[in-house]
């Protein structure tokens, strides 16, 4: 009977500090997904192509640095890192090469005893393949095509030669 009872004591303890750790510990959740159009906003802006992204690395860390978790998205770009502590936490988007940032590299995220739950923790990337690039002018030096390159040399070729012709026709 005494056996019975210190088991039974012991599960309760058990159950008690489960629930007491699981009301210390939140949650952060968000996207990374496409940006279409470069505008820094691609979560539920209805604009076709914004959609989330697999595999992108994250990175976390709470305020006295003494915490640093990775992580990477899901299939379909989401995110969630479950069973964190009170802190303020620092989270940054670390995509690879062939995506540039157009939201916020790092966002951050309080969890505290009022506040369990940190949602739209969210990052827009914009494939560097796709991006604008209007109002940038074209690498100096480069010729524009060949045709025009060929044009331009027969014309100042021609001005050469007339300048000549001009020059010899004044000495006679």
């Amino acid at each position: 009977m005494k056996k019975l009872f210190w088991l039974t004591c012991v599960f309760v303890l058990l159950w008690a500090a489960g629930i007491a750790y699981a009301q210390d510990s939140g949650s952060i959740r968000g996207v990374v997904a496409v940006d279409v159009n470069g505008d820094g906003k691609c979560v539920g802006t209805g604009v076709a192509g914004e959609v989330g992204i697999a595999n992108v690395p994250l990175q976390f860390v709470n305020s006295d640095g003494g915490i640093v978790m990775d992580h990477t998205t899901g299939s379909d770009g989401t995110f969630g890192l479950v069973s964190v502590g009170d802190s303020y936490w620092k989270v940054t988007v670390q995509p690879g090469t062939g995506w540039k940032i157009t939201s916020s590299a790092t966002l951050y995220a309080l969890i505290d005893e009022n506040n369990r739950l940190a949602e739209n923790i969210n990052f827009c990337l914009q494939s560097t393949s796709t991006a604008t690039t209007s109002g940038l002018l074209p690498q100096a030096g480069g010729a524009v095509s060949a045709g025009l390159t060929a044009v331009v040399a027969i014309f100042a070729l021609s001005l050469i030669a007339f300048g000549l012709l001009l020059q010899t026709r004044r000495r006679a």
